[in-house]
Formats: C-alpha cells, sequence, structure tokens
C-alpha cells in the first residue's frame, strides 16, 4: 500500500518537491551529523562520571583496608596507617560531592540536548514527515480530474487540502524552532555547562588542598633525625640495616669461693671469672622471650 502511495505522487509530481532542494538534503544531514556528535559527547561524559563514582567505591575500599591497620601488639605503625584511612575518607567524600556537582551543573545539559531534545525532534520529524504524506496525499486527490462531481464535494476537496496544508506548514514552523532551540542550547548552554564543570573542578581541587594541607602521619625520619621510619626494638647498633650483624655473645660471670687455712681463723679466698662466648640455643630463646616489646637501654 505504501509503495501504491510512492508511485501516485510520483505520477501526479507531488513527491520529494521539498527533498529534492540540495539545500535542504544538506541542512538534513548536518541534523543528522549533530546527533551522531551529540550521541558522543554523552558517552563519553557518562563515562567519565562513571569513572569518578568507580574511584569513590574503591576510595572506601582503600580506606577500609587502611583501617584494619593499629589493631596489632608489636608493629609500632600499625596506628599511623590506620590514620590514613581518615583522610581517605575526606578525600571520598569531596569525590561525592565532585560528582553530585558534575551531574547536576553539567551532565544535566548533556542529558537534556541528546535525550530530551533530540528525542522531542525525532518524534515532532516522524509527525512532520507523516502530516506532509497527507498533505500530498489530499493535494493529489484535490488535482485529479473529478468528472460527474457535485459542488459540495469539490469543496471537500478543497477543504481537506488546505486543512492538511496548515497542519505540515504548522509543524515545519514548530520543528524549525524546536532545531533553533537545540543550536541555541548547542552554542550557549553546553559551553555553560563546561564552564561550571571547571568551576567544580577548582572546587575539588581547593577543597583537597585544605584538607591536606597538613597530614598528621609521622614524617620518615626518626624524630631524632637520623634515617629510619621505623623505631629501633632491638640494640642501637643491630638497627643499621645495610651493616652486617655482629654474632651475638653472651657474658657468664663465675664466682669461686675457697677456704684457705690461716692458724686459728678461718679465711675464704673469692675468685671471679667472666667469659664471652655466642649464645647457644637455649640462651637464645631466653634473650629473646626478654626482649619482645621490650628495647634494651
Amino acid at each position: 500500500m505504501s509503495a501504491t502511495r510512492e508511485r501516485t505522487r510520483e505520477v501526479f509530481g507531488f513527491k520529494k518537491e521539498n527533498l529534492e532542494n540540495p539545500n535542504v538534503i544538506l541542512y538534513q544531514q548536518e541534523i543528522g551529523k549533530l546527533k551522531k556528535d551529540y550521541k558522543e559527547l554523552y558517552d563519553a561524559s557518562k563515562a567519565w562520571m562513571d569513572s569518578i563514582a568507580k574511584m569513590r567505591v574503591e576510595g572506601e575500599l582503600l580506606s577500609n583496608a587502611y583501617n584494619n591497620f593499629g589493631q596489632t601488639t608489636y608493629h609500632k605503625e600499625g596506628l599511623n596507617l590506620s590514620k590514613i584511612h581518615m583522610y581517605l575518607d575526606k578525600f571520598n567524600q569531596n569525590t561525592k560531592l565532585l560528582y553530585d556537582n558534575v551531574e547536576d551543573n553539567y551532565f544535566k545539559e548533556i542529558n537534556d540536548c541528546y535525550i530530551d531534545q533530540m528525542k522531542t525532534i525525532d518524534t515532532h520529524d516522524n509527525k512532520s514527515h507523516h502530516d506532509k504524506l497527507a498533505y500530498e496525499d489530499a493535494m493529489t486527490i484535490y488535482h485529479k480530474p473529478m468528472y460527474h462531481e457535485d459542488e459540495k464535494k469539490g469543496r471537500d476537496r478543497f477543504n481537506r487540502m488546505t486543512t492538511s496544508q496548515s497542519v505540515f506548514q504548522a509543524d515545519y514552523i514548530q520543528y524549525m524552532q524546536l532545531l533553533a532551540n537545540l543550536e541555541s542550547k548547542t552554542e550557549y548552554n553546553v559551553p555553560l555547562a563546561f564552564r561550571g564543570l571547571m568551576k567544580d573542578l577548582e572546587i575539588f581541587f581547593e577543597k583537597g588542598r585544605q584538607d591536606f594541607s597538613y597530614i598528621d602521619i609521622p614524617d620518615w625520619k626518626r624524630s631524632d633525625g637520623k634515617e629510619s621510619f621505623l623505631e629501633p626494638t632491638l640494640n642501637e647498633k643491630h638497627t643499621d640495616w645495610n651493616k652486617k650483624m655482629e654474632i651475638p655473645m653472651m657474658e657468664t660471670e663465675t664466682v669461686e669461693t675457697k677456704e684457705v687455712a690461716s692458724g686459728s681463723t678461718t679465711v675464704y679466698s673469692t675468685t671471679k671469672t667472666t667469659t664471652t662466648a655466642p649464645l647457644n640455643q637455649t640462651q637464645a630463646e631466653a634473650v629473646k622471650s626478654d626482649l619482645i616489646g621490650n628495647p634494651l637501654n
């Protein structure tokens, strides 16, 4: 049936009377390119926002991982690592605020142009095309020779043609207005939204400078100025990890008292002997149990 209607329009010369204009064809091609450009902009903007949301989610996991530290007894830096989660929580809050601002101030305009404006234009474009076909049908019927037709039927054919013509012209005017609105948003609203995006990023980084200008976590140098992140838990001479450690030695004192005969009185002679030798397994275990968590003086 559609093919018959199309062929009828060709025969009577009312098909493509507007579409065959090269300027109209080029204009419609540019509208098609605009739709494609907005789709790419929409997809890229949405992917970028999704990356911000993912960064916040991954940031929460990272914060929880640091917060798990600090529960040990002998690992001295556990508490300092657990402090990091507080700063990550601030960063995650700033990231969430950035996402909300970008969604409201920037992505909303992109979404409006691509989803709402384009959908409205497509819907109205289809309606305009339908009304144009109805107008062409009415013109075909009006110009078709009618023999033995009374005056009333002739007026009805004329009124149908003029009515469909008015509807089509009104659709065309409204369609062009929708395109003008989209062009205005493209030239003004979207660039303005981008300026808002830059402002949101500026706020994000400024908030970060305020939150992280001072971080209450020990520096990589000890308080005494020596190069070491860990506080020593063994003898000071063993904290130089680049120096080969000496074999631990243990001093043993032996006291021997002898009785020496000296007339009517008893005299005692005491001898104290000190020996130094490497620790044996039993001595090492005893020293180890005494040293855990208790640095040597």
